[in-house]
């Protein structure tokens, strides 16, 4: 389950131990490793807990609140976890990375389904596919940087999923 985080932490302990001559940096990065798996730990566990409440709020939050859903609770609580993703990933990838993986991936799953669990898979595919092409992409050409090889890759995805299902 957490293979990728700690293939991450490493890395990204590593990257912080070569970077810092007086290596003070190293226990920053175990704590912003541990951090972001414990992120994404609780983002998912609560999308799987309030799944049909979340769903209800982003239809008809009205409709929702009169069902019994509490609302405010779901709202805020969506709110919450968002800032939290932004504040996890902004040191570990930067602004534009983060905004690009928050937004592209579920544009694109939702111009190819309608269906919230369908929506969910291709999003998460999308965003991985495009992580890999930007790995490989860098891999292959040294002068081409990760994270922005993601966002052409994703925006990419988004404009053939536009032309083949839209028009």
């Amino acid at each position: 389950g957490f293979g990728i985080a700690r293939d991450f932490e490493s890395g990204f302990a590593r990257r912080l131990l070569l970077a810092a001559p007086n290596r003070s940096g190293i226990v920053l990065g175990y704590a912003l490793a541990a951090l972001a798996r414990w992120t994404v730990t609780a983002t998912v566990l609560t999308v799987v807990a309030l799944k049909k409440e979340i769903l209800a709020y982003c239809f008809d939050p009205l409709l929702a609140e009169a069902s019994g859903v509490r609302a405010g609770f779901i709202h805020y609580l969506l709110m919450v976890l968002i800032a939290l993703v932004i504040i996890v990933g902004l040191p570990i990838t930067g602004s534009v990375l983060v905004t690009a993986l928050l937004v592209l991936p579920g544009v694109t799953a939702t111009l190819l389904t309608r269906r919230l669990a369908a929506a969910t898979a291709v999003a998460v595919a999308a965003a991985l596919v495009a992580a890999v092409a930007g790995v490989a992409a860098n891999a292959a050409w040294r002068f081409v940087p990760i994270g922005p090889a993601i966002v052409v890759v994703l925006f990419g995805s988004l404009l053939e999923a536009a032309y083949l299902f839209r028009w």
